[in-house]
């Protein structure tokens, strides 16, 4: 609840349906990140990385990049790596 408060503000910067919809979509994926126990920056690094190197990627690939994806790298993860 704490993080969703903190980006409350935040919110108020979607002056449009299409930004608030990008900002849900983006907050809900460093959520999921964070409830799977991967390294947010490092995550989405590969993430991005990934998707510009792929930008015919299929949906089946772009899965595959999830958060909750068991083909991730073991370096993302954050209870790995102490």
């Amino acid at each position: 609840m704490k993080s969703f408060v903190t980006g409350r503000k935040n919110f108020l910067f979607s002056v449009t349906p299409r930004g608030a919809t990008a900002s849900a979509g983006y907050y809900s994926l460093v959520c999921s990140a964070k409830r799977n126990h991967l390294k947010i920056f490092s995550y989405l690094v590969f993430l991005f990385e990934m998707l510009s190197q792929n930008p015919d990627a299929s949906k089946e690939q772009i899965l595959e990049w999830m958060p909750w994806s068991t083909t991730l790298p073991a370096s993302l993860y954050s209870h790995l790596q102490q």
